[in-house]
């Protein structure tokens, strides 16, 4: 009697010729929502007054990317990151110190 050998699952390859696209394609980006990104850093704000009162912070989202000297820097990187897409870049101030605090930058795509 023969035994049969095990059947064995194909795997699976990209077209030929197709391009593979890097992961950070394949998996969707959060889109940047003002009002998600305004209470990401309202919930933050203890915290970011705490450790960078004067700075800068970059959020997309409901994350916060980084902190910056200055609300250029922090513009700046926005862009370079976030072209096509929007961003919140806000001065870590008490509103008391400052009423005008916050800048949202969407760019249409």
């Amino acid at each position: 009697m023969q035994t049969q050998a095990p059947h064995r699952r194909a795997k699976s390859s990209p077209r030929r010729g197709a391009r593979q696209r890097p992961a950070a394609e394949r998996q969707s980006p959060a889109r940047h929502d003002p009002a998600t990104a305004t209470r990401c850093f309202e919930t933050h704000l203890r915290i970011l007054l705490r450790k960078h009162r004067g700075r800068c912070v970059l959020i997309h989202g409901n994350r916060i990317i980084d902190v910056f000297d200055t609300y250029d820097a922090a513009v700046r990187e926005g862009f370079r990151r976030y072209a096509g897409d929007g961003f919140l870049a806000r001065e870590i101030l008490d509103v008391k110190d400052d009423p005008i605090v916050s800048s949202v930058v969407t760019v249409a795509p």
